[in-house]
């Protein structure tokens, strides 16, 4: 595929494909590819060209275009030349359409051995196929989170580690710090949900590029069963409409209504289930329905609310460091207070809260521990 003047010489040293981008040789604005010819240093004194045909979906000078060592893109050429003296050059192709459509881009060489056939040039020797398609990857655009937990932020293609991943919170149109993600600089934040919907815009960029998307995390409304109790039976306190509760004594699902007072026995091992019509549910074992903890027996709360009883402004101590999850819900089952608790925050204000008895939870988002106590709102 080296032409020689107007002769065709089969003198030429190597041919390599696209460089390795980690996209399979799909080439993205943020992953140009790269075609290298080389040539024998016998040949070093003659001008040389590289012709070929381009076909496939891909227009060239419309869905790529030839990337020139300065940065700048010119239009796609019909042959590469290497001039006397030259040993190699490269063809960087850049993507330059729109959308994250993949396009093919065939390249076929000039066939060395016969050249020319009735009278044309003849496309029939070497060729390569190559992938184009302007976005690299995008971030699934909604996810819908149950509250009070957490999922990871998930990619429609490979989020690749070349580039830079910057998230920004949008409230009310302007950029902020996000509260709700385990991390602002990286590929696969998890997000913590509280109740309310968050929207979210990444921006990716490497020298190549920068471009920006959006992602919407839908806040899946689930409310987490408390319990009322006495000596050998429980109840549950917050029923809500639609849910589907089920209690489960030894292994066995106990039949009738779950709403109504369970009666156990010293000894017997209680679970029990809830599920939401959005899908979202829990499963609770004894500890749990005993404690409110999620996790083992060995994981008490350590949380201390001072003063308890107490009204305004409450102090929390004996939490984990780092941001978390603050919720408090009244017998009733009703959320009255529930936002993101910085690192630098230790205390809540209660003022205008109901008198009586609460359940404080709070969740750290670093370990997911879960704590939780009760506290009584004196009248102001």
């Amino acid at each position: 595929f080296l032409e020689q003047g107007s002769l065709v010489s089969g003198n030429y040293c190597d041919f390599r494909p696209a460089s390795a981008n980690g996209l399979n040789d799909t080439i993205t604005t943020c992953h140009p590819g790269k075609l290298m010819f080389k040539r024998c240093a016998s040949a070093m004194q003659d001008l040389w060209k590289v012709r070929y045909t381009v076909e496939g979906t891909a227009q060239p000078n419309v869905d790529f275009k030839r990337l020139m060592p300065d940065g700048s893109l010119t239009d796609f050429p019909e042959f590469v030349t290497l001039n006397p003296g030259q040993r190699a050059d490269s063809l960087m192709i850049q993507a330059t359409g729109t959308g994250s459509d993949l396009k093919e881009i065939s390249l076929r060489f000039l066939n060395i051995q016969n050249p020319y056939a009735f009278g044309q040039p003849n496309f029939s020797g070497k060729s390569i196929r190559l992938l184009v398609r302007p976005v690299p990857t995008k971030p699934e655009n909604q996810l819908g989170i149950c509250w009070f937990d957490s999922a990871r932020i998930q990619f429609q293609g490979p989020a690749l580690s070349d580039l830079n991943y910057a998230w920004k919170e949008l409230v009310d149109g302007q950029e902020t710090t996000p509260q709700n993600l385990s991390c602002t600089n990286c590929q696969y934040p998890t997000v913590f949900a509280d109740s309310v919907t968050h929207l979210y815009r990444l921006s990716v960029s490497n020298p190549f590029c920068q471009y920006q998307d959006t992602l919407r995390v839908d806040a899946k409304r689930f409310v987490s069963p408390t319990f009322q109790s006495g000596p050998g039976w429980l109840q549950l306190a917050n029923p809500q409409a639609g849910y589907v509760y089920k209690w489960i004594v030894n292994g066995q699902a106990q039949s009738g209504n779950s709403i109504n007072p369970l009666l156990y026995n010293a000894g017997d091992v209680l679970q029990f289930s809830a599920s939401a019509p959005n899908g979202c549910g829990t499963e609770m074992d004894q500890s749990t329905i005993m404690t409110g903890n999620k996790k083992e027996l060995d994981q008490q709360t350590r949380l201390v609310l001072f003063p308890n009883p107490g009204k305004g402004l409450i102090h929390i101590a004996g939490r984990e460091s780092g941001s978390g999850m603050i919720r408090l819900t009244g017998t009733d089952g009703k959320v009255y207070l529930e936002r993101i608790l910085r690192n630098d925050e230790n205390t809540i204000n209660t003022q205008g809260l109901p008198s009586g008895i609460y359940w404080l939870e709070f969740e750290s988002q670093s370990s997911a521990l879960r704590n939780r106590l009760k506290f009584v709102q004196l009248e102001e």
